[in-house]
């Protein structure tokens, strides 16, 4: 649970009880936040994730690099992909996408250098991980431009003449 209060950031980390004078990890951030030691401890580093989590680009890239071309996990995407448990199920890309870390275009590029490298394979595996990209960005662009109108009964701006009737209730809209 998150601290009632809030504590005054200082305003350098440096002067903060970080041992460092460089960069603070997350744990002695959210310790200086007011969060409890084990609370930071289990959130960070949870005994069952598939993947423990490591932000920034070098660690987007790491995976990247790891997954794509050290252990081919790419060649057999379309396959695995809905697997639930296990690291290399799916890419996990998301979190270093959606915080920036790792562009799509990246990923696409670097789907092209594994396609095109000896032994390197394009087949429905590698047109998928493109494909699902373009359909995130789709769905990211929808969401910008519709905004809160997205999440309204209709799941969108209603068209012009368009009711929106309840089958529940009506049962015209239910044929």
């Amino acid at each position: 649970a998150a601290p009632a209060k809030l504590p005054v950031l200082p305003p350098d980390w440096s002067q903060s009880d970080s041992s460092s004078d460089s960069e603070a990890t997350i744990d002695q951030q959210l310790g200086a936040l007011g969060y409890p030691t084990a609370e930071v401890a289990a959130a960070i580093q949870h005994p069952r994730a598939a993947l423990q989590f490591k932000g920034g680009e070098t660690a987007a890239r790491e995976r990247l690099q790891g997954w794509m071309f050290d252990r081919g996990c790419l060649a057999s995407y379309f396959e695995t992909r809905n697997g639930m448990l296990g690291a290399d199920y799916s890419t996990k890309f998301a979190p270093w996408l959606a915080l920036g870390c790792l562009s799509p275009r990246t990923v696409a590029s670097e789907i092209q250098r594994f396609e095109s490298m000896p032994g390197g394979v394009a087949n429905k595996s590698t047109y998928w991980v493109v494909f699902e990209l373009l359909w995130r960005d789709f769905f990211k662009f929808v969401a910008l431009k519709e905004g809160s109108k997205l999440f309204g009964v209709g799941g969108g701006p209603v068209p012009t003449g368009q009711i929106w009737r309840d089958p529940r209730r009506d049962r015209e809209a239910a044929r």
